[in-house]
């Protein structure tokens, strides 16, 4: 009897399907790759077998690498019926619904992103997860058929797995194998093998069982959840984790046995949505913080107008629990237990809590529950420290339990708590402002404890991951406006609008770009709708109407940050609904490039139809690295400048002017210290007029068109420039001109223009 099947079978009749939105593949280590390369168009694959009855190239159609927001690991994939299944170790998933899973499209290549899955069902006392695969990276729906033939994206025929009889007998030196994604391994497919060392037995249901066959194969961070066969090739369990001795390096991994997975899934012993983790099971199961334990470095009560300020404890990050399923800023690794309790009386404008490692360097996170029982997190401070750090403002009297963790699933990390009255963490929230109002940028945002507003509840519209380059862009979903929160309330008055508690659309960010455009769009044009968005550092950022006379409301966020977007969606008076649909692009969004009267009539970068200035596109002349000290100096480009854009049009900011481009000319990408940094045109005809538009690294617009006395030729000068990319165009100042001369860029001020 095929007990795998049998469980999945048994499991998936009664289990709640979720049936909605959801690093490390190697080139094999055996010694014959004498099978021709495995095609692109579901062929099916076959190789030399290191074991009787196992085929290597075979088994590895079924394992799959998976990404969650926060970290990657292994999986096998598998067909039911009509259902296409991913099984997992739960602790390389919790806290998601939804997951990417990658497969290889080449036997002898890494793994490429094919499939969203979905939770299905997972253990709580036992490591492992089944999720159902959903549909592709588009959001297109996909067929089990699909997925079996490997017709879909140009995978690989699936060789399914069979898994090893139940009544099938373990022992001691077994030959076995291990196929998965170790993080040392550049998302390459790994192979190794082994014997079974010895075999743990657990009485379960009546039964004795084995729980964990120890294994001396190797495998890693990464590995967990993989596929470990037997000698003939049949699936006996997932790498689970390795235990290392420090004095003698000696490993011994554990792969949790197909028995004990089929009987627990048999017994109905799982839980089907990761709410389950907030629950007494998952604290007793060593799953989730425990709220009132014994802190491990004590009690302490404080008042406000404390002194010495700060108060300093001494704490030891670290821990067996992974907090990331809390969602938001909560990563890392803490204890069960809490590090240390504040019991906290008084009235404060404000209270901070900072960890600072023994070792510079140390990268660690705070967790505190406060007295209300809500969570709140930071990983870094701000962007130029690996320290965290949380202001609470008016904090509630009350218990605050505080975690420390370490980001990295490693060594425990020593260092001093301090607690203080005399500043806030990150961004100066009282000197922030809200950006609601002229081009709706968000470059600037303010921090909030908001009581009312809950970042980590599930969003009531969408789950969604984008990377650069998304297509199609703008990428739409539906979602509806409104909801009982006061937004004035939450902010100090600094946003407006009535939203939801949760927010509408959780968003997961990678990669880099020049902008990130979010823009709600109203189906009733007479809605007034408002929105909020938390980003990935906790500030937040708001705008009710994206430009006067217009009614939606938008967000821009120059060079973008990684990480999760958490966005609410307000109608601007209270009761109200309003529909209408959330689009988020790249810059290609109408609605952020308009006319400086205000009229209808829109100029905007739009690269699809070469209208605008396009800072995505590769430049035309090229692309430069240069640093502090750079010889010769000045660096020149030869430049064709012109173009059919209306620089002016486009309502970028004082002098500028001019026909442009869509492409950048000339794209810098700078770096080092210095005082200035001198960017000039001179056209090879002293009386071509020319003007000169510049986009900085922190996405502000540049423009001049002459600047040196006595001459046509622009010039811009960049004070104590920042690292980063500076893309240029050299603009003529008449229409339908093409006009030819070197571009300068220097760090001297006496380089002019002639």
């Amino acid at each position: 009897m095929n007990h795998l099947q049998d469980f999945i079978r048994l499991l998936l009749l009664s289990a709640v399907m979720v049936c909605f939105t959801a690093p490390e593949a190697a080139s094999q280590t055996q010694a014959s790759k004498t099978s021709a390369r495995a095609s692109a168009s579901g062929a099916s694959v076959s190789a030399p077998a290191s074991f009787t009855g196992l085929d290597i190239n075979a088994a590895s159609t079924a394992a799959v690498q998976i990404v969650t927001p926060r970290s990657t690991g292994s999986g096998s994939l598998h067909i039911l019926e009509d259902l296409a299944l991913v099984i997992t170790n739960r602790h390389v998933v919790m806290g998601h619904d939804e997951i990417e899973v990658h497969t290889l499209h080449d036997i002898f290549e890494p793994a490429r992103p094919t499939y969203i899955a979905a939770l299905s069902y997972y253990s709580m006392e036992y490591d492992f997860a089944v999720y159902q695969i959903v549909r592709d990276m588009s959001g297109n729906r996909v067929s089990t058929d699909q997925v079996r033939r490997g017709t879909h994206r140009n995978g690989l025929a699936l060789q399914p797995l069979t898994s090893v009889e139940t009544d099938t007998p373990l022992n001691r030196g077994d030959r076995i194998s291990i196929l998965s994604f170790p993080g040392i391994g550049d998302n390459e497919l790994v192979y190794s093998q082994g014997i079974i060392s010895s075999l743990k037995f657990e009485e379960y249901e009546g039964q004795r069982l084995p729980e964990f066959i120890r294994t001396n194969a190797e495998f890693s961070p990464g590995s967990s959840g993989g596929i470990a066969l037997n000698s003939d090739g049949l699936f006996i369990g997932i790498p689970t984790y390795v235990r290392t001795e420090e004095q003698t390096g000696a490993r011994l991994g554990s792969i949790l046995s197909i028995h004990m997975i089929a009987a627990v899934s048999e017994a109905g012993n799982y839980h089907t949505s990761w709410n389950d983790l907030y629950t007494d099971v998952a604290v007793q199961h060593g799953l989730a913080p425990r709220i009132n334990g014994e802190p491990y470095f004590g009690s302490h009560r404080l008042r406000a107008g404390f002194t010495p300020d700060p108060y300093q404890i001494g704490i030891t990050a670290g821990g067996d629990i992974d907090i990331s399923y809390l969602g938001g800023d909560c990563v890392g690794h803490i204890s069960q237990n809490p590090d240390a309790q504040l019991h906290w009386s008084g009235s404060s404008p404000y209270l901070t809590f900072k960890f600072l490692p023994d070792q510079q360097g140390d990268d660690t996170t705070l967790i505190i529950n406060a007295p209300d029982g809500s969570w709140y997190c930071n990983d870094d401070a701000h962007s130029n420290t690996l320290d965290p750090a949380l202001t609470f403002f008016n904090p509630d009297e009350g218990r605050f339990d505080i975690w420390v963790g370490t980001f990295h699933d490693g060594p425990l990390i020593s260092g001093q708590l301090h607690i203080t009255e005399l500043e806030m963490a990150g961004t100066d929230p009282f000197a922030a402002e809200a950006e609601q109002g002229f081009a709706a940028e968000a470059e600037q945002g303010f921090e909030l404890n908001p009581t009312r507003l809950h970042f980590q509840a599930r969003p009531s519209a969408a789950i969604l991951r984008l990377t650069t380059g998304f297509t199609p862009d703008p990428h739409t979903l539906e979602a509806t406006a409104g909801g009982p929160v006061s937004l004035e309330e939450e902010t100090n008055y600094l946003c407006a609008g009535y939203a939801g508690e949760a927010p509408a659309v959780r968003f997961d960010w990678s990669g880099e770009a020049h902008t990130l455009q979010f823009f709600f769009r109203a189906h009733d044009d007479l809605d007034d709708a408002t929105i909020l968005i938390r980003d990935p550092e906790g500030l937040y950022h708001c705008n009710d109407d994206v430009f006067p006379g217009n009614l939606n409301p938008g967000l821009n966020f120059n060079t973008p940050l990684e990480g999760r977007y958490h966005i609410w969606l307000g109608t601007f008076r209270e009761g109200e609904r309003a529909p209408g649909q959330l689009e988020i692009s790249e810059g290609y969004i109408e609605e952020f490039y308009f006319h400086d009267d205000f009229e209808d009539d829109f100029y905007y970068d739009e690269p699809h139809t070469g209208s605008g200035l396009n800072w995505t596109t590769d430049p035309h002349f090229g692309t430069i690295n240069l640093r502090e000290g750079f010889t010769p100096d000045p660096h020149s480009v030869q430049i064709t400048a012109g173009g059919s854009n209306s620089v002016r049009a486009l309502n970028l900011g004082s002098g500028c002017t001019g026909f442009a481009a869509t492409a950048p000319d000339l794209r810098l990408h700078w770096s080092g210290d210095t005082g200035l940094l001198n960017i000039f045109f001179e056209a090879n005809n002293p009386g071509d007029d020319t003007t000169l538009i510049i986009n900085a690294p922190d996405g502000s617009w540049h423009c001049n068109d002459d600047d040196h006395s006595g001459t046509l030729n622009p010039q811009l000068h960049f004070s104590n420039p920042a690292s980063g990319q500076y893309d240029i165009w050299v603009g003529t100042f008449h229409q339908g001109e093409s006009i030819t001369g070197m571009l300068h860029i220097s760090e001297l001020r006496s380089q002019n223009p002639r």
